[in-house]
């Protein structure tokens, strides 16, 4: 364990690090702010060149 603390200014925040028992991952998902939706992913190449994906537009 490890004790210490974080200072911003005049303000000293008190922290103690464990250490982890298990392994967890942390999964991330974009989210369209006008209905809360999920964001996909297309895929495009690199160069920039036409999508790949047969759903999306020309």
């Amino acid at each position: 364990m490890w004790k210490g603390a974080i200072g911003f200014g005049l303000v000293s925040i008190p922290v103690k690090l464990y250490a982890a028992t298990e392994e967890h991952g942390v999964s991330l998902h974009q989210v369209h702010a006008e209905d809360g939706g999920s964001l996909g992913v297309r895929a495009v190449p690199a160069n920039d060149g036409p999508n790949l994906c047969s759903s999306a537009p020309a």
